[in-house]
């Protein structure tokens, strides 16, 4: 579901609105907006405009932010832009118009005077001196990967003094140093999203956790080499006013240096449910982060940011039976394959000769594909396995991996490793093919009755998915060891480039 095509709207990541915010988007409509909001000022405050007030309402740019339009236009009005929150005339924020607090920052609506821009201010205050290297690290990370797309635009950052009287019996002069920086601005985050989920439809359900989940993936896979985020959290992932997916808060992340692997931390990490294991051994891993967007899928599986209703469970009795079988099944293997205890092993990566393709293979697997894509690819097995006579040795290899991956598809769907036959035979109406089916010997017969009947009898194959769903991410899970197989046909059997045929 939802892995195969663009969706126009994603209701699960709007985040709530402020009363009902002006959406109009052509120049003309925009221009118009700025007047009527400049002669209501006008009336309402019973004064002209001043200069500044006036180029900063013909800056302003209404839209950018639907979630917000209602803040930012009353902030407009009561023209409160103190010197106190600017710096250079580069940015105005309000110390009222707080949209967010961590445990090192708080975050303020802002707006860039020269184009007009709707920002986000993140103030952090150092007054105990325990911020200072979050504000540094994160800087610097936003920088290294500010080319990245899926990461939160950084526009600048500063630092300033602010000294003030604190009152009571004794007055004393105190200092606080306030470190600044400035990013474009998110509608909220997943995990502001998740906490209005209620009863979910199938399909819109699994095409969300799709849409973030493939976004994260292309995030982590995009970052400057080996940089692990190690942060990655419902709380740190961003949504902006189109439903782009973001990554935030890079202060506690880390580098490995060319070639390595891991690197040994004493710094805390995620919070603990979104935790690789290695971390609490004061660990990092080249996979620590693939871990974190599993637990992530998890969550979104559970709608529970917090991963309380996980519990002692188990993943089988946890995914939402209303989701289509196959869907459930590869949903079940891929988080498996991505929460791996161990770190070598996660994400398939013991399965790869050539750990460069790791991100791609992983954004091919069968969570992400639709209902025709599954299809499609057993349909190319299927015919894979029927020109197989006369080929290299190597290849007979690739069949006896299907021959396994078929039999435990069967025992995991509670049947028998031949179990498929029962099936084919129900749904075969020629008694010679059903014979044939029953004195099969080998159970990669199953891709042949497979591609026979989507082809022939295209109006049976979904019955046959529903009927057999674990079928198609075992076959490819079986597939992953062969991609170095010379003349192996990755492209068509992955539905990635053929860049990582070798």
């Amino acid at each position: 579901m939802g892995g195969d095509g663009q969706q126009v709207g994603r209701p699960l990541l709007q985040m709530p609105r402020f009363g009902h915010p002006w959406q109009g988007s052509a120049p003309e409509q925009r221009e118009k907006r700025r007047e009527e909001m400049a002669e209501d000022f006008v009336h309402e405050m019973g004064e002209p405009l001043s200069p500044a007030r006036e180029r900063l309402f013909a800056r302003w740019q209404p839209g950018q932010s639907q979630r917000y339009h209602d803040a930012y236009e009353a902030w407009l009005k009561s023209g409160e832009f103190e010197v106190e929150f600017k710096r250079d005339g580069n940015v105005y924020y309000h110390p009222e118009l707080v949209i967010g607090r961590g445990a090192h920052a708080t975050v303020f609506l802002g707006i860039v005077p020269s184009d007009g821009r709707e920002v986000a201010v993140k103030v952090h205050s150092d007054s105990q001196g325990n911020g200072g290297d979050h504000f540094v690290k994160e800087v610097q990370a936003m920088k290294k990967n500010a080319a990245v797309p899926g990461v939160i635009q950084y526009i600048t950052s500063f630092e300033k003094e602010r000294i003030f009287e604190e009152q009571g019996r004794r007055k004393r002069r105190r200092e606080e140093r306030l470190q600044v920086v400035i990013l474009e601005l998110m509608e909220g985050t997943l995990q502001q999203a998740m906490s209005r989920w209620g009863d979910l439809v199938a399909g819109e359900h699994i095409d969300t956790i799709c849409y973030v989940s493939r976004s994260l993936l292309d995030i982590v896979k995009q970052l400057n080499p080996n940089i692990i985020h190690r942060d990655i959290k419902p709380d740190n992932i961003m949504i902006d006013c189109r439903g782009n997916i973001k990554l935030s808060d890079f202060g506690i992340s880390r580098m490995l240096t060319a070639g390595q692997d891991r690197l040994y931390t004493s710094a805390e990490g995620s919070s603990l449910p979104f935790t690789p294991p290695e971390a609490l051994r004061s660990k990092l891993h080249k996979t620590s982060d693939l871990y974190s967007v599993g637990r992530v899928m998890l969550a979104m599986m559970l709608s529970d940011a917090t991963m309380r209703r996980m519990g002692d469970s188990s993943l089988e009795d946890l995914v939402p039976v209303s989701w289509p079988a196959h869907s459930r099944h590869a949903f079940i293997q891929l988080v498996r394959a991505l929460t791996h205890q161990d770190e070598e092993d996660r994400g398939y990566l013991d399965r790869l000769k050539d750990p460069k393709f790791l991100y791609e293979v992983i954004q091919s697997h069968p969570f992400f594909w639709s209902q025709r894509r599954n299809l499609s690819f057993l349909t190319s097995l299927g015919n894979y396995y029927s020109n197989c006579q006369n080929r290299p040795p190597e290849w007979d290899r690739v069949v006896w991996a299907l021959e396994t991956a078929i039999a435990n598809a069967c025992e995991k769907q509670g049947m028998n490793r031949d179990g498929w036959k029962a099936i084919a035979c129900d749904l075969e109406q020629d008694e010679s093919r059903r014979r044939k089916i029953e004195g099969a010997k080998w159970n990669a017969e199953l891709l042949r009755f497979f591609r026979n009947k989507v082809l022939h009898e295209p109006e049976l194959g979904p019955g046959l998915l529903q009927r057999l769903p674990a079928i198609s991410v075992f076959c490819w899970e079986a597939l992953l060891c062969e991609l170095t197989t010379k003349g192996f046909p990755f492209h068509e059997f992955f539905g990635v480039s053929e860049a990582c045929e070798l």
